[in-house]
């Protein structure tokens, strides 16, 4: 048997409880053998010599059938050759016969490992009302002029946002009414979220029972950018995100997700002065990240030696 240095090599023999085994070895090349055992499968060692260059019919006597292992632990300086031998003296007759020959098959043993990812460990979400205001925007001919702004600033880590614009009496009364429906149907989201209403659920892609008003007085709204709401009160050409001439609207918006802004109120009736109610919503979602421990399964596969009668 060639070994190179520093390796093991070894042979494997099955053995029943009784027989003695007669075991001899030297080394044909090289100094020296850096280790000899004989291990009883898987674990349990009957016998060890150190830094030996020869052993002489060491008797071995073997308390339990199984497989045994005879091997050698090369000098870690060079390759060694060794020639052994081993006899086995059979307990009794009725073992005479016993099979000696090993075999190997293939099993899986289980183990777990730590992992470590970093990614989203929490996530919070708050519903945060920035306007619930009512303005009133005089007619065309009156001395005061027909044009409103109302500001508002969108959070940080804002995901999304609503609003609600309603003119008069009617437009207070729709919200009321949409705000009654979610109560009623929203179930357990209304006590997971707290603020959620009809504004909140729009903006998280839910049912807000908010509808439109096809009837009564009407007012001209722009959603601007900070800067541009001057220009709007100037009759200045100035540029806007959304708008519209309605008596109600409402929209989910995710563009965009921060700055300050204004709604932007015009009244084009000569003599009517309206009460436009405006609110503003916004979802806020604050992520923390950070390493999740997890335990890992994995199959190891490996060579486990067996008896045959």
């Amino acid at each position: 048997m060639e070994i190179a240095p520093g390796e093991m090599q070894e042979a494997c023999f099955g053995l029943a409880a009784g027989d003695e085994v007669v075991f001899s070895a030297r080394v044909t090349k090289g100094t020296k053998l850096e280790n000899i055992i004989v291990t009883e499968y898987p674990q349990s060692v009957r016998y060890s010599d150190y830094m030996t260059r020869s052993l002489h019919s060491r008797k071995i006597k073997i308390a339990t059938t199984g497989v045994y292992a005879f091997a050698f632990v090369a000098d870690t300086f060079e390759t060694t050759k060794v020639a052994y031998k081993v006899v086995r003296i059979p307990a009794s007759d009725s073992v005479q016969n016993f099979n000696t020959n090993v075999y190997w098959r293939t099993v899986l043993d289980t183990t777990w490992a730590e992992k470590k990812e970093y990614g989203l460990r929490k996530s919070d979400t708050t519903i945060v009302n920035l306007v619930d205001q009512s303005a009133k925007v005089h007619s065309r001919t009156n001395l005061n002029g027909s044009r409103s702004t109302i500001k508002f600033t969108l959070p940080p880590n804002t995901a999304a946002w609503s609003y609600y614009i309603g003119v008069d009496q009617e437009g207070q009364e729709e919200f009321e009414d949409a705000t009654h429906m979610v109560a009623k149907y929203g179930g357990k989201v209304i006590t997971a979220i707290p603020g959620y209403g009809p504004l909140a659920a729009l903006a998280l892609g839910g049912v807000s029972y908010l509808t439109q008003l096809q009837t009564g007085e009407d007012i001209d709204y722009y959603i601007v950018a900070n800067g541009q709401e001057s220009l709007f009160l100037d009759g200045e050409p100035f540029t806007y995100i959304r708008n519209g001439l309605v008596t109600s609207d409402y929209a989910r918006m995710v563009q965009p997700l921060s700055g300050t802004y204004h709604f932007c109120l015009s009244n084009d009736n000569a003599v009517t002065s309206v009460q436009a109610l405006v609110k503003v919503t916004a979802v806020v979602v604050k992520n923390t990240y950070g390493y999740n421990v997890s335990m890992q399964k994995k199959l190891v596969p490996r060579q486990e030696p067996y008896l045959k009668p």
